[in-house]
This record gives C-alpha cells, sequence and structure tokens, in this order.
C-alpha cells in the first residue's frame, strides 16, 4: 500500500532556471527534512540532487494551482541542512542581486563534491598539524597595537584596514583571529588567489595555536568534503582561501577578513558571478561578524563607504622596523641616453642597472606592458581580425619581423 503523501515542498535545481519547483513529499518524511536539506529528485527525466528552500506544506493549504500528478522527492540526504543560516540567507541575497539561479547559487555554496561521507584524512592532517605546530609569539609595534584598537572600538562591523606595503597587516588579522577565536567564534580569511595561501597559511599556523583549512578550486573530492564536514561541525574553525570560500559553513562566524580588498580576482567572472569582497561585507551583517578590508590600494567603492561613514578606518602609514620604501626612478626615455643598436626602450642607466644587479649576484625581474607592435591585425575591407587558431584570441603584430604572434 502506498504512503501518503500529503505535503509539499520547494526545492531549487541546480540548472540555469530562475524558478523554484514544487514536489510532494511522503508524510513520515517530514520530521526530517528542513530548509537547506539536500534531496534526490527526478527533474524531467534526469535523476539530480536539489536543495529544499521551504518547510513543508500541507498540499490542501497551497492555494496556487497545483498538478495532481506532483512529481515525490526520492530520497533526503543524511544530516539536515548543509548550509548554515547565515549562507542559506547569503545565497538568497545573491539570488535577488545578482538575479542569478537560486540552485545554481546553492549548488556554488554547497556542491555536490562537498557533500558526502567524511574520510580520515582531516583528521590524519590534524593531527600532524597539531603535533608539529609550535606557536611563535610576535610583539606588535605601538602603530599596530593602535590600529587595532581602533578596530575593537569601531562602532561600525565593517572596517578598511589601509596600510602602506610591509606595514603588518597580517599581524593584525592574526591578532583578530585569536581573539574571535578564544570568544569561542570562527573566522574565514580571503585571499585574491591560490598562491598567496601557503605563506598566508603558515604565519597563521606558527600564530594562532589552532588547525586552518584551505579552501580553493584545486581542492580534492575528498578533502573538500572533509573540510566541509568539519567545519559544519565546528571541529574546524578557521578557513583560509580564494573566493569560494565565502560560502564555507563556518560555524559561530565571528571575523571575515578580506585581504587585498581592491584585488579583481575577488569577482566570479563565470556563470555566477560575484565579487566576493561584497558578499563579505554581506555575510558579515547576516551573522553579525567583524569584517576586516585589507589593502594599501583601497578600491574607490571601499573609500568612498569609508568618506560616507559606512565603514570605519583604520591606517598603518609606517613599514614595520621603520624599513625604506623600494627607491623609485622615472625613465623619461625622450631625454635619457638609449643603447646604440639596439631597438628597444631601454635607457642606459636602466641597462647600466641591470648590469649592476647581475653582478652583485641578484636577480631582476623586467615587465612589458605588451608584446609587440599591436595588439591585433584588422583588415580594413571586411573587418576580420586574424586570430589564433587554437585559443581564439587575436594574433599580436611584430613589426620588425613582420608576423603575427599569439
Amino acid at each position: 500500500m502506498d504512503e501518503c503523501c500529503n505535503y509539499a515542498v520547494s526545492i531549487a535545481v541546480p540548472r540555469p532556471l530562475d524558478q523554484t519547483f514544487t514536489y510532494k513529499l511522503r508524510d513520515s518524511l517530514v520530521e526530517q527534512i528542513e530548509v537547506g536539506s539536500v534531496v534526490n529528485v527526478t527533474f524531467g527525466k534526469a535523476r539530480t540532487h536539489a536543495y529544499v528552500v521551504d518547510k513543508p506544506t500541507l498540499i490542501s493549504e497551497i492555494k496556487e494551482n497545483i498538478p495532481a500528478d506532483l512529481k515525490e522527492i526520492k530520497e533526503i540526504v543524511p544530516g539536515g541542512s548543509v548550509f548554515s543560516k547565515d549562507v542559506f540567507a547569503l545565497c538568497k541575497w545573491a539570488h535577488d542581486y545578482y538575479r542569478y539561479p537560486l540552485g545554481e547559487i546553492l549548488n556554488s555554496a554547497a556542491p555536490a563534491s562537498a557533500i558526502g561521507l567524511r574520510s580520515e584524512s582531516l583528521k590524519a592532517r590534524q593531527l600532524k598539524t597539531s603535533q608539529d605546530r609550535q606557536q611563535i609569539l610576535r610583539e606588535l609595534t605601538q602603530e599596530q597595537k593602535n590600529a587595532l584598537a581602533t578596530i575593537q572600538k569601531s562602532t561600525s562591523k565593517t572596517v578598511l584596514l589601509h596600510g602602506v606595503t610591509a606595514s603588518g597587516k597580517t599581524e593584525i588579522y592574526i591578532e583578530l583571529t585569536k581573539k574571535a577565536l578564544s570568544e569561542g567564534k570562527g573566522a574565514i580569511i580571503l585571499v585574491p588567489e591560490i598562491a598567496l595561501t601557503p605563506q598566508l597559511l603558515r604565519r597563521f599556523e606558527e600564530n594562532i595555536g589552532a588547525d586552518i583549512g584551505l579552501w580553493h578550486s584545486a581542492l580534492s573530492d575528498g578533502l573538500r568534503r572533509d573540510i566541509f564536514a568539519a567545519l559544519k561541525s565546528g571541529t574546524l574553525k578557521v578557513i583560509l582561501g580564494a573566493r569560494s570560500a565565502i560560502f564555507t559553513p563556518v560555524k559561530d562566524l565571528g571575523l571575515i577578513v578580506v585581504d587585498e580588498e581592491h584585488d579583481p580576482s575577488y569577482k566570479q567572472e563565470e556563470r555566477f558571478r560575484y565579487n566576493a569582497r561584497d558578499l563579505a561585507v554581506v555575510r558579515g551583517k547576516l551573522s553579525n561578524a567583524l569584517v576586516i578590508l585589507g589593502s594599501a590600494t583601497p578600491s574607490l567603492e571601499t573609500r568612498e563607504r569609508v568618506r560616507e561613514g559606512k565603514y570605519s578606518l583604520a591606517e598603518l602609514k609606517q613599514r614595520v622596523a621603520n624599513k625604506a620604501l623600494p627607491k623609485i626612478d622615472i625613465i623619461d626615455l625622450r631625454k635619457e641616453e638609449k643603447i646604440a643598436d639596439i631597438q628597444a626602450p631601454l635607457a642606459l642607466c636602466t641597462v647600466e642597472a641591470l648590469k649592476k644587479t647581475i653582478a652583485d649576484g641578484n636577480q631582476a625581474m623586467v615587465f612589458l606592458n605588451r608584446r609587440g607592435f599591436a595588439a591585433f591585425l584588422i583588415c580594413e575591407e571586411c573587418g576580420d581580425v586574424t586570430e589564433c587558431p587554437n585559443c581564439s584570441i587575436s594574433l599580436v603584430v611584430h613589426k620588425k619581423k613582420m608576423k603575427l604572434r599569439c
């Protein structure tokens, strides 16, 4: 005998469809399901996972016309909601603000690769780091202490930490993370690039005396599941990662740090387009967490919000140990002597500086704003631009050798 299905729930499927769908639910499953639960359903002819976005409702109380042949939820993935309340609210805010399908956003926040059984890899990693770690105590400079006091006395929950390069912004992040942990709260540390995570991870592990998870696109599915589960349970309190880490289910979130907040890498440019810096500010409000936006060159948007009084400002104007800033010489090529027989925009003084650097056993880097004579070659008759057959990028014109190169 078939079991009664007197209830229905709204679900969002990870498809580019900006709507939710109603599925019926067996009465015996009503107590097992909650907002944010993952369910398995038949969508069209395919089997897929989906996310519950509302509480179960009696079908008899639904005012909208619903078809008599409602599809049924096949299975509820054990474990309850995969989202913390603030993350689910953040996803709904992003849906309204960015006008992107809710199911796709929820899938970005809790992808299938992060939902599953826990393996032993995280446990082994925690034991290893806990045994090997030796906490290093660093004395803050007076300016760092003043900046820290400014942040802690701030009436705003979002603070711009404006510090020159090598002024010790990382030490401020570490002290604030230690304070959050001492209060039983968690922390999210965002960096613009995956390449920046190892050295920052090392600095944090040396100083805070707690395990830290890494979160970025290069993680294996197994490790992603481990870290997701540890954050959700509260056994892991600090996560350090790239922009997608803003969606991680850190329990009792107390601090969000956005290092190099001006960096364009915080913008996701494909599919679900978002700015992790802006989402960090929103999540901070939703979870009542302190948000630190750190930069030596703050974005115009952040500067304006400071001017309007929406964000507070803490400054670090001096480098640690009064280290001198690098000496910068601006060379006017119209006035400087160039090297004979070399068709390159190099002044004699530039070449001499390169020679001296190499002679001293050091290394030098030369940055070019672009290669070649022109970025593309366009036909005046038809407007066609010659592209690379392998990557579809326009070929660069090299005038000296009369060649087009990718």
